[in-house]
């Protein structure tokens, strides 16, 4: 039959073969459910969440009593991220099969993402209950007790899912994050990136937090060894980037800092912490403080409600004898913080001059 046809051409990825052999199928029986079922999935897999919604409606339409079918509807909701539509549909297929455990799951993961996390971990339970073989499980599981602020639990459910599966770099990874973020033991945190960097050499978020280990330790050339890594595993990553940066301005090498700090700012236009660090190398390095006017009135813009911003501003404004402008702007940082004596102090001093 067509539908079979289709079948066998997604199997092998020729999606338009198969997609075809389905259509065919449908135009020579519109109340058979399976090619639009099995349309929706292609569909699905090539991000035409529309059409695959469309083929799904069809497929329970003619076929009302099959959970599968709500349950892909469900996961066209949750990749277009609309959660509450996931999880009526996810909910529909729990009623008419309560012993599947990745129906349990999906109401899980979009619970998760609706941030109503007690239930994510009833859920993600339940799951494990049913299937305790399932690494991934353990795995959310164990990320939304980190997101509750509960790392002790989250600590013990990735343990679990690396004794079923121990070559997973995420896992490790966030193991990692327990311990370096959460129980300040970087030297523990570093074997479990060392571990994620091993399993997968294109996973950049492991370098990226070894070169972290490195530079808390003020090893910066290892710091940059492996932020470098990270950076070239994937370019248009701005966290990335300005770590790099921020390796090369504590290594002492201006320029380079100047160089992946711009990079920064093409990634993150309104990046205020990065244009003030521009500013900063301009004024005090660089000692060309009307180009750190550009990189501070930047900074301004996108954080209105910092009084370091203006107080930068401010001193730049100064450096350069534009005492009008320096008093309008330390002004502005003082209404926002009045007990900085560092504030109070330019303001001093620039009253002097004026």
């Amino acid at each position: 039959t067509y539908n079979e046809i289709g079948m066998a051409y997604a199997y092998k990825d020729e999606i338009v073969l198969a997609q075809e052999a389905f259509q065919k199928a449908i135009q020579l029986d519109a109340k058979f459910f399976k090619p639009y079922n099995n349309l929706g999935l292609v569909y699905y897999k090539t991000g035409k969440y529309e059409e695959a919604i469309k083929c799904f409606e069809m497929a329970i339409q003619e076929e009302p009593s099959l959970y599968n079918l709500y349950s892909n509807l469900g996961d066209v909701y949750f990749a277009s991220k609309n959660y509450d539509r996931a999880l009526a549909c996810y909910s529909r297929a729990l009623e008419l099969n309560k012993d599947d455990a990745q129906v349990y799951y999906n109401i899980a993961l979009a619970s998760y993402e609706k941030n109503e996390l007690d239930l994510a971990v009833q859920y993600y339970e339940k799951a494990i209950l049913i299937n305790p073989s399932k690494p991934a499980y353990y795995n959310e599981l164990g990320r939304t007790y980190y997101k509750k602020g509960d790392t002790e639990n989250a600590k013990i459910n990735l343990e679990k899912s690396i004794q079923i599966d121990d070559k997973n770099e995420w896992t490790y990874s966030n193991l990692g994050n327990i311990f370096y973020y959460n129980k300040k033991d970087s030297d523990t945190a570093f074997e479990y990136y060392k571990r994620a960097s091993e399993i997968n050499p294109n996973y950049g978020w492991a370098f990226y937090n070894i070169g972290n280990t490195n530079f808390d330790k003020k090893d910066y050339d290892r710091a940059i060894e492996y932020h470098l890594k990270a950076f070239e595993n994937n370019p248009q990553n701005a966290s990335f980037c300005n770590e790099l940066a921020r390796s090369y301005y504590k290594k002492g090498d201006d320029d380079l800092a100047l160089a992946y700090w711009e990079k920064v700012l093409i990634l993150d236009p309104q990046n205020e912490w990065v244009n003030s660090n521009l500013g900063h190398i301009y004024l005090h390095h660089k000692k060309e403080p009307e180009k750190a006017v550009e990189y501070y009135t930047e900074a301004v813009k996108n954080s209105s409600n910092n009084g370091w911003a203006f107080y930068n501003l401010s001193y730049a404004y100064y450096s350069i004898k534009n005492i009008n402008l320096a008093l309008e702007n330390i002004k502005k940082a003082i209404e926002l913080d009045d007990k900085n004596p560092k504030f109070q102090a330019l303001f001093s001093k620039i009253q002097e001059e004026n």
